[in-house]
């Protein structure tokens, strides 16, 4: 009986140390076309949001984003995808997905930053992929980007996984992914970047104590029986 409840207990404290913190993230999309003050269109609290315009953030470019957030996934991950981004005159357009409100993890953590082109048609000459952190909850209108994380620029189609270590965090704080697309002319280009956090090693040997506990209980009983 002693076994069964240290078991329980050590796998309910796993839970928690992995569960995320009651909070309430904000999606929000930026646009800057050539080097111009970003531009906000698009704000979401359910966790998803997605914007499509053929006049995206700037005139001459086709554009849909898509972004899940929390608390559909577990805080701080961000998943963004650029679907169709499709410019019809040469430019650069900057595409900012910015998450607000983020309560946990705290401190300094490491946090994974998985960038893709799967698509590279045309005239598009470059796609740089960059993520950011804001301890002070800001957004590109007010405080930029934030502090810069991992960074990669693609010339075709590919991908990449990059983990740095956050800045030292207290909640509120922001999370922003940025898309800069190079374009000459006419052109096409699907893109995406995921960023989470790394489960810390604590965490990790919390749950696998817990697990362990659990077998211990099953093989005592069967050894019994």
């Amino acid at each position: 009986m002693k076994k069964t409840l240290l078991a329980t207990l050590l796998l309910s404290a796993s839970a928690l140390a992995l569960a995320p913190l009651a909070h309430a993230d904000v999606l929000t999309f930026y646009g800057s076309l050539n080097g111009g003050t970003p531009v906000a269109d698009g704000t979401s609290s359910s966790g998803t949001l997605t914007y499509s315009s053929s006049n995206a953030f700037g005139s001459g470019w086709n554009v849909t984003v898509s972004a899940t957030g929390s608390p559909v996934i577990p805080q701080p991950e961000l998943d963004t995808t650029t679907i169709d981004v499709s410019p019809t005159t040469a430019g650069t357009l900057t595409i900012y997905a910015v998450e607000t409100g983020i309560t946990g993890p705290l401190g300094a953590y490491m946090l994974q930053s998985s960038f893709d082109t799967t698509a590279f048609i045309g005239d598009i000459s470059s796609i740089t992929e960059s993520t950011y952190i804001d301890p002070s909850d800001g957004s590109p209108l007010t405080t930029g980007p934030g502090t810069l994380l991992s960074t990669v620029t693609f010339t075709r189609t590919n991908a990449q996984d990059l983990t740095a270590v956050t800045p030292d965090l207290t909640a509120p704080y922001s999370e922003t992914e940025v898309f800069t697309i190079t374009a000459t002319g006419v052109g096409n280009t699907t893109d995406g970047i995921d960023t989470t956090a790394v489960p810390e090693p604590g965490s990790l040997l919390l749950l696998g104590t817990g697990l362990i506990g659990l077998g211990m209980v099953g093989w005592s009983r069967r050894r019994r029986a």
